[in-house]
């Protein structure tokens, strides 16, 4: 998509969609994935809320692996 205004003269010509966010743990391989336009990774500990809702939007698909989970329910409990 080509952006409007006078962000084309100053480097800004296209956007870049935001798509799927997946979160896993750091030692899972998921690098089939990040050839992908717009696809975001993140682990437990760096979850935001600028990840999950980009430009405000709330609704932003999210994967989470097994581990990734398991992982969040320990964080919870911990906390």
């Amino acid at each position: 998509m080509v952006k409007t205004g006078r962000g084309k003269s100053r480097g800004r010509l296209y956007k870049q969609p935001k798509s799927i966010l997946i979160v896993r743990e750091n030692g899972e391989d998921m690098s089939a994935f990040t050839d992908l336009p717009g696809v975001d990774m993140a682990t437990p500990e760096s979850m935001s809320l600028r990840k999950l809702a980009p430009g405000g939007i709330p609704g932003r698909l999210t994967m989470f692996t097994v581990s990734a989970m398991e992982r969040i329910g320990k964080v919870k409990q911990d906390a």
